[in-house]
């Protein structure tokens, strides 16, 4: 696979991760450095993580985990874009979970099943040097989760409540979009 083939595959990878960290970006009313760096650690490291063990675990447990996965992140965005809309009256409170390790954990596990399923793809690839390509993918997922936290508060510093409401609802369809397949 040539190295601009798999940039695509990881570009089209993050952008559950890209959106996600749009609506980590909005919940917040001032965003930090710190904050888009943890989102981009989290996000680059699971994606990359999901690749290489769909990569392992391809020929054992391939369906399985697709359709198993598809219902946990289903589930867990589910939840996290429910609480999000909630969220409208105690935003401080918000604002200091919203990048904790918990909330940050949940939202990229569940970004990052796709890549699990295109890690185990790579399985039948000829010559495709996994660990380079999970770097590639991490290192996507990374950069477009960085700047998603970014554009997320840019676009959400006027109407906070309603972006927050608008950011649940985006999760809620990205649960939406993974459970019934692409």
């Amino acid at each position: 696979m040539s190295f601009i083939s798999l940039f695509a595959v990881a570009l089209a990878l993050s952008m559950d991760a890209f959106a996600a960290c749009v609506c980590k970006g909005l919940s917040v009313s001032k965003v930090k450095f710190a904050h888009a760096l943890t989102a981009g650690a989290y996000f680059g490291f699971f994606q990359a993580l999901m690749f290489v063990l769909g990569y392992v675990f391809a020929g054992i447990f391939a369906r399985s985990i697709e359709s198993a996965g598809r219902m946990i992140a289903f589930s867990l965005l589910c939840a996290i874009g429910i609480g999000m809309m909630r969220e409208g009256e105690g935003e401080a409170e918000a604002e200091k979970d919203a990048f904790s390790a918990r909330a940050m954990i949940s939202m990229a596990f569940a970004t990052s099943i796709d890549a699990m399923a295109v890690g185990a793809s790579f399985l039948i690839t000829d010559g495709a040097d996994i660990y380079l390509s999970a770097a590639v993918v991490g290192s996507v997922a990374c950069l477009c989760s960085f700047f998603g936290v970014f554009a997320g508060n840019l676009f959400g510093a006027k109407g906070r409540k309603r972006a927050r409401i608008s950011g649940g609802m985006i999760l809620i369809l990205i649960g939406v979009k993974i459970l019934f397949g692409n």
